[in-house]
């Protein structure tokens, strides 16, 4: 059965991602872009067959989106740990972190496919909110208050997004909410990427 209103919402979502990475492109190094890019795709991607899920095309569109949402969790986490230092830093990303958090994420989403090391998935999205967390702190006491906000307000925004899933009054509210909050949240890390690019990131 389709409906609607999700697919509407993870229609924004995935646009949202979009533009995110647009952004990040256009103001931030090609390599700092694609730290960002390693979690905003799979978001992106993840929400674009979870709207075609919702539209009832096919029961398969689900089992992708959810493959989409894992690598999100785990690659995409790994880019948010460095390509976030990288905006509070501005020092440059070297190949060998570069590759080395690449290949952690990577690592990370196999154990968690054919492993089942379930706990990976509910740890990593933390100790990665929690990093930014001090990384956008840093930011605003080092003369990159713009860029602190926009992460803490991402942050702030992830977080409530997750509130969201359980506790407003049905779960099909839930489910949108959630997705209208995370968009928000994604284009929030894209304009503190667009601040970093005027202080020197």
């Amino acid at each position: 059965m389709m409906q609607w209103s999700h697919v509407l919402s993870d229609l924004v979502l995935s646009t949202a991602g979009l533009v995110a990475v647009w952004i990040c492109f256009e103001f931030l190094s090609s390599r700092v872009a694609s730290l960002w890019a390693m979690f905003l795709i799979p978001v992106s991607s993840a929400a674009l067959f979870g709207a075609l899920r919702f539209a009832g095309i096919h029961d398969s569109m689900k089992t992708i989106s959810e493959f989409f949402q894992l690598v999100a969790t785990t690659l995409g986490s790994c880019g948010l740990i460095l390509g976030t230092y990288a905006l509070v830093s501005s020092k440059p990303v070297s190949t060998r972190n570069y590759l080395f958090f690449a290949a952690a994420g990577i690592l990370l989403f196999f154990l968690i496919r054919f492993q089942q090391v379930d706990k990976i998935r509910t740890l990593l999205p933390i100790a990665a909110m929690l990093l930014m967390i001090v990384l956008g702190l840093a930011a605003i006491f080092t003369r990159k208050a713009s860029v602190g906000y926009w992460l803490l307000l991402g942050i702030g925004l992830s977080a409530a997004a997750q509130w969201s899933l359980g506790n407003m009054p049905s779960q099909a509210m839930g489910i949108d909410v959630f997705h209208y909050v995370l968009a928000g949240s994604l284009v929030c890390f894209a304009l503190a990427g667009r601040s970093a690019s005027f202080t020197g990131a």
